[in-house]
């Protein structure tokens, strides 16, 4: 699961009031709720306009919405075929004592034997086969959770304090999760031979 806060964004009027080529003007908090231009928004009030004395709001006032994914992965593997013989090591065969013991080991060869008590053998390798078969699916937001991106910050905007995208955090998964953030189901099926 990857879950983050809500990022901070900027609230701005849209404006360049100072002629500076630069339209990041933030508004003041309103003492009037009555002027003119003044909007009341879940955050406060705002005034596009301040005037003289008026506290400007602070550099990324707004917080944005939280980012919350659910993701997995699982992958199987099958191995099939006429059983490949494990090389004998070379030397014999080769126990080693439980843990707990001191590390010594016995060797069996055709003219000696060394022996050590409470030896046990080594586990087997594992049995190789020629081909194999996979199966994989990795799933990116499987809750299929809506997950939106900052609002817009500008007060000119008709779009202000909405989210017009969704949250560009999706990397999971073969590929990534893509940008869109609808749940992505992949399933991967793969022959080696």
């Amino acid at each position: 699961m990857v879950a983050t806060s809500g990022r901070p964004f900027d609230i701005t009027t849209g404006r360049d009031t100072n002629r500076d080529n630069s339209f990041a003007e933030r508004p003041a908090f309103a003492t009037d709720l009555a002027k003119p231009g003044v909007v009341v928004t879940p955050l406060g009030a705002f005034d596009p306009n301040p005037v003289a004395g008026q506290k400007i709001i602070p550099r990324n006032f707004g917080t944005g919405p939280s980012f919350i994914s659910l993701n997995f992965g699982m992958e199987k593997t099958f191995k099939f075929g006429r059983a490949i013989p494990p090389k004998a090591p070379p030397g014999g065969a080769v126990t080693r004592a439980p843990s707990g013991t001191s590390a010594t080991s016995t060797t069996t060869t055709a003219s000696s034997t060394t022996a050590t008590s409470n030896a046990k053998p080594l586990e087997k390798p594992a049995v190789q086969r020629p081909y194999s078969f996979g199966m994989s699916i990795y799933a990116s937001n499987f809750l299929n959770r809506v997950n939106k991106a900052n609002p817009v910050g500008n007060m000119a905007s008709p779009y202000f304090l909405q989210s017009t995208s969704v949250s560009n955090n999706f990397l999971f998964g073969p590929g990534g999760g893509g940008s869109g953030g609808n749940r992505q189901i992949t399933v991967r099926l793969r022959l080696s031979f």
